[in-house]
């Protein structure tokens, strides 16, 4: 027998196909059994057809570079191959015909059997007489260690596989020409532990953190209920050192995706430390800014003890796109402190030279009490810059400023 088909569905047809190599040249006969274990019993044969398959290959290809790769958790590992075929690679540009791919596995297995991933190549250069591809690998896998080939097509005949050897490489054969090998190291910080510091600024954006949560694995331990709990549990931590004010107002960013499932992270805050946290809030979709930014978690806190650490657990449903982001702490308030003859005037101007990421400008009297916000037309100030804000009582004036994408 040279193939079988099992479970196929009464009254569908379905395609059965195999491949056969004859041992020599001569006629042969196909034969076709089916076995059924109900009535009716019969069986219906149509379009058969035999395909002679294409013979074309490439008369070498290698795995070019690098013999290895040591990367974390959401990055890339650009790897490079080289194939040669007698009037077709020598010459500008890639050679017709050729088709080039790298790929990968868990196992340190020949590249021609199951359980490899296949990643398109795209031509890179020409090196001599050969052709140089190159694929990314490794940003969508998550940590652990891998091994990758290369396979070369040549108009859509069989493949050949690719090895490295420090002498240049060849058609892959396990000894001599092997899988490189790629590592992927755990985000650093996948752990409370490992928490990143987020850096508290008087405005928005000054020091944002730019982060990834591909690679992310669940923390162990109990974190609470609040907000939404993915049941994946992924997560990657923060830190951030509460303020002289006591108010801290956290935020993140992403800059794709238009709909909340693109978008659909949420983070929890804890005080305390690491194996002893207290809950403190949490946020999903903040809604502030518009999309897309209105489907980030974002959380303002307040009378939060000064100088002391509060942690960040960041987390993605699985349906999200989006899996780069920033993430920016802030305290809300920024003092522009008036002179003191201006203070004395019955009348004060306040210019806004640059208003780029400034929203409105609250007004609080004498006493600290809020008694007006000036709002642009716009978006943010920067649409009405060099715009003169006048009262007609001494003032102190605030600028809260956001970070605009």
């Amino acid at each position: 027998m040279l193939w079988s088909v099992l479970g196929i569905v009464n009254g569908n047809y379905q395609e059965v196909t195999g491949n056969f190599t004859p041992a020599s040249s001569g006629t042969y006969y196909i034969g076709i059994k089916g076995y059924i274990n109900s009535s009716p019993f019969y069986i219906s044969l149509d379009d058969i057809s035999v395909i002679v398959a294409p013979t074309d290959a490439v008369d070498w290809c290698n795995l070019q570079h690098p013999p290895t790769g040591n990367i974390t958790a959401g990055q890339n590992l650009t790897v490079y191959t080289q194939g040669y075929e007698p009037g077709v690679t020598p010459g500008t540009g890639a050679g017709s015909g050729i088709s080039a791919w790298i790929g990968y596995s868990s196992s340190d297995t020949d590249p021609s059997g199951g359980g490899w991933t296949w990643v398109s190549a795209t031509f890179n250069v020409e090196v001599g007489n050969n052709d140089e591809f190159k694929a990314d690998i490794g940003s969508n896998l998550a940590p652990g260690t891998y091994y990758y080939a290369s396979r070369w097509q040549l108009n859509g005949g069989p493949y050949k596989y690719g090895g490295y050897s420090s002498g240049g490489g060849g058609f892959w054969n396990g000894t001599t020409y092997v899988n490189g090998m790629l590592t992927i190291n755990p985000l650093s910080n996948d752990e409370c532990t490992g928490a990143i510091d987020v850096p508290v600024t008087p405005e928005v954006a000054s020091q944002p953190v730019a982060g990834t949560i591909l690679g992310a694995t669940p923390s162990s331990g109990s974190f609470g209920s609040g907000c939404n709990i993915y049941s994946d549990n992924k997560d990657i931590w923060y830190k951030v050192t509460v303020p002289a004010s006591g108010n801290v107002t956290i935020e993140t960013f992403v800059t794709g995706g238009t709909s909340d499932s693109d978008n659909d992270y949420s983070f929890q805050v804890y005080s305390g430390s690491c194996g002893s946290l207290t809950y403190i809030n949490c946020s999903e979709d903040a809604n502030l800014y518009g999309t897309p930014a209105s489907y980030m978690p974002a959380l303002a806190l307040t009378g939060q003890t000064p100088g002391a650490t509060l942690y960040i657990r960041l987390r993605k449903s699985s349906s999200s796109s989006q899996t780069s982001f920033t993430i920016a702490a802030y305290d809300p308030t920024l003092t522009v402190p008036l002179a003191t003859s201006d203070c004395s005037q019955g009348s004060v101007d306040v210019t806004v030279a640059n208003g780029n990421g400034y929203r409105f400008v609250p007004l609080f009297d004498n006493s600290g009490n809020l008694i007006a916000e000036l709002f642009a037309h716009g978006q943010d100030l920067g649409t009405v810059n060099a715009s003169v804000y006048r009262n007609t009582t001494p003032l102190f004036v605030r600028m809260q400023q956001v970070f605009t994408i």
